[in-house]
């Protein structure tokens, strides 16, 4: 075989630069969060065409191949491997002594008789090499004409990881050194043509793919990266032909391309439930119970109750008190979630709907590479010197677990609730989310909109979410699709606690000065004396507040966003902050419409249109109009 290599690169000039250029290719190390094992860029500007070729079907179909015998160079020569394939020497080389191994009959790559041909190259090759397989989807440049590649295998870092890990593989190893799932010595029958496939030192890596380019390779603007994943990109080898991708591209961005084109490992994630002086529980076989979980914390609903879960029990101090945190796989905790946010009795479609947002909503918190501050301002000021305090609250006051069992992230409430309607939503829609330009979306969802979703930064940070467009929540009549008095259908909808409610989409709180006076001193612990004057400064589409101005007697101030305007101006929570006050006849009167923040999916106006006969996708599209469903995995 070297002798060949090196024969032709003596005979054929293109082949010896290129060759030659890998001795002073330009490479550099990213330590990405989370991965274990580094991901290498490297600067090969010859490997422009087939990244940037075009595959599709009318392309192809009017182009040579170029692995076919008549099609290629004069001086590219073949050597015979084993019966219907051959070895020709890669011009555009990624790794030193590169190989393209091609059958000698023009047919559509596919995986079917390929595994013993790797084998026999290998075997001929020697233990330095790998031999690798791109899908007709996964890296591909020749699509229409079956092949493999071979090369030497150091400075790949997942090789060299797997290699490095050998003894661990005796049997099939699922593992996600590089953020998604590989599969080593799986079985290659169970897998799609859509893999890439590595051999090395007789270890079968399979790498199952979920998309063929990530989503900045399509962009237009300075954000756009001409990578186009293969099996060595995959690896942790990124190709960047360009010198402008080679010098900016992030941690971020390479983290991103390799999670958008592999198909994710289901997480396993950790669920704070209770924090207490002393936790009172009973572990079980398969599962625990724990005594006096406070659910609706500091909402008009809260109450405690005994629950039952699955998966493992921590017990994790914090202080004086301890947390009790629950680690499960995602998708056992989903099967609960979605029964208890709402009626697992609810129609079929609308659960399948909330698997999915639900779903997307955790993966996005535990995506997010920073903490995004919770407070902006807050000082007080004297009457007419008017300060701010600016608030929002989310999934990041948590630090000791992932997301909370409360209202706070989603209602997490045990096996209780769950139903087979539950179990069967989950399972249908199993590793389904939103995505957006190739992330998966931050799907936040409320009770009620009120007829009109609202927008991200009217809630939380001022960063805008083109995803979670505001949209009118209307059917064809122009009717809100929440705004519903049908108590069958809500008692199917709701859960137990919820159905006291019956004035979600227009209500009414009323309040004396003194008494609202009172009451923001005991919530906000400043004392305006008596209120003179309530004034929205800000509003979103919906109509929510986002800053409310709070004019009382002995001082004056700004307040927001919505979840802190909701919590000052109640003895828990007002329903929404969209409202209207006014002061009339000596009382404060508040005039308000929807239930909580109206960000994204309106639970009761899902629920509603899938009792209308409208299936999961269309009420996803409906709510997210922006964005697509896709499988993360199986």
């Amino acid at each position: 075989m070297a002798d060949f290599f090196s024969s032709q690169l003596a005979a054929w000039p293109l082949a010896r630069t290129n060759a030659e250029a890998l001795n002073h290719v330009l490479t550099r190390r990213l330590v990405i969060p989370g991965f274990d094992c580094p991901v290498l860029v490297q600067h090969n500007p010859a490997r422009i065409r087939n990244t940037a070729a075009n595959v599709d079907k009318a392309t192809l179909s009017e182009r040579p191949c170029f692995l076919c015998p008549q099609n290629r160079p004069a001086e590219q020569e073949a050597l015979p491997l084993c019966e219907g394939w051959e070895l020709l020497v890669n011009p555009f080389p990624i790794l030193k002594e590169h190989y393209t191994i091609v059958s000698t009959h023009h047919q559509p790559q596919t995986l079917q008789g390929v595994l013993p041909v790797m084998q026999q190259a290998q075997k001929q090759l020697g233990e330095d090499f790998m031999v690798f397989y791109n899908g007709p989807h996964c890296g591909a440049s020749a699509p229409d004409h079956q092949h493999l590649q071979a090369g030497r295998w150091k400075g790949v870092p997942l090789v060299e990881y797997v290699i490095s890990h050998a003894t661990e593989f005796s049997s099939p190893t699922e593992i996600a050194p590089l953020g998604f799932k590989v599969i080593v010595n799986g079985v290659l029958q169970s897998y799609s043509d859509d893999v890439n496939l590595i051999l090395v030192h007789g270890l079968l890596i399979i790498i199952p793919r979920r998309k063929h380019r990530p989503a900045c390779f399509f962009r237009s603007d300075e954000h756009q990266r001409l990578i186009s994943p293969g099996a060595l990109d995959m690896c942790g080898l990124l190709i960047a032909p360009r010198r402008d991708d080679y010098d900016n591209l992030t941690p971020e961005e390479a983290r991103d391309i390799l999670l958008q084109c592999g198909q994710q490992k289901e997480p396993t994630i950790s669920v704070g439930i209770m924090r207490a002086k002393e936790i009172h529980y009973e572990q079980h076989d398969n599962d625990f119970t724990l005594h006096g979980v406070t659910i609706g914390k500091q909402f008009h609903w809260e109450q405690q109750e005994e629950q039952r879960f699955e998966g493992t029990l921590r017990l994790v101090p914090e202080q004086d008190e301890t947390w009790a945190v629950n680690d499960i796989p995602l998708e056992k905790y989903l099967k609960s979630v979605i029964s208890s946010e709402m009626n697992p009795q609810a129609p079929l479609e609308f659960l399948k709907a909330h698997a999915i947002v639900s779903r997307s909503w955790l993966l996005a918190q535990l995506e997010r590479p920073t903490p995004i501050p919770s407070h902006k301002g807050g000082e007080l000021s004297p009457l007419r010197e008017i300060g701010e305090r600016i608030c929002w609250y989310d999934r990041e006051d948590h630090t000791l677990f992932d997301v909370c069992a409360d209202d706070h992230c989603q209602r997490y409430q045990g096996l209780a609730r769950i139903t087979d309607a539950a179990i069967r939503a989950t399972a249908e829609t199993r590793g389904q989310v939103l995505t957006y330009e190739g992330h998966v979306v931050d799907a936040r969802f409320s009770k009620c909109c009120g007829g009109t979703t609202e927008v991200y930064e009217t809630c939380w940070d001022d960063t805008p979410h083109p995803e979670l467009a505001s949209v009118c929540d209307c059917d064809a009549e122009g009717h809100p699709f929440c705004d519903t008095h049908d108590d069958a259908l809500l008692r199917t909808i709701l859960n137990n606690y919820d159905t006291s409610t019956h004035d979600f989409f227009q209500w009414e709180v009323r309040y004396t000065p003194e008494q609202l006076g009172n009451l923001i001193k005991e919530k906000s612990g400043i004392d305006f004396g008596t209120i003179t004057d309530l004034t929205p400064i800000e509003r979103g589409v919906s109509g929510r507040i986002s800053k409310l101005k709070i004019i009382g007697t002995h001082c004056t101030l700004i307040i927001g966003k919505e979840l802190e305007i909701r919590r000052i101006l109640s003895p828990t929570h007002l329903y929404s902050s969209c409202f209207t006050p006014t002061l009339k006849d000596g009382f404060w009167t508040l005039n308000g419409r929807g239930w909580g923040h109206g960000v994204g999916m309106c639970q009761i106006g899902a629920a509603v249109m899938a009792s209308r006969g409208y299936t999961c996708d269309e009420i996803l599209h409906h709510y997210y109009p922006n964005t697509t469903i896709e499988r993360l995995w199986d």
